[in-house]
């Protein structure tokens, strides 16, 4: 049950927005209480209330206002 991937798909809405969608895989074989398991790790700790992922909210941003400047126009 440890062996699970993702995947985060990021898509430009505009200048200032973008979309995020997230893929999680999982073993083949698993019941409906294992799947739910995979499903609370993955929603828990990625995505944008993730603990993983609130690390990377900020370089998103940053990057997004560094696109405001004189140079980037």
């Amino acid at each position: 049950m440890n062996n699970q991937s993702q995947v985060a798909l990021r898509l430009p809405k505009g200048p200032r927005k973008t979309e995020i969608w997230w893929f999680t895989t999982e073993e083949q074989g698993l019941d409906d209480e294992q799947k739910r398991i995979v499903t609370r790790r993955a929603t828990r700790h990625n995505g944008p209330a993730g603990l993983t992922e609130i690390d990377d909210g900020e370089n998103w941003s940053q990057s997004t206002a560094g696109t405001r400047g004189a140079v980037s126009r």
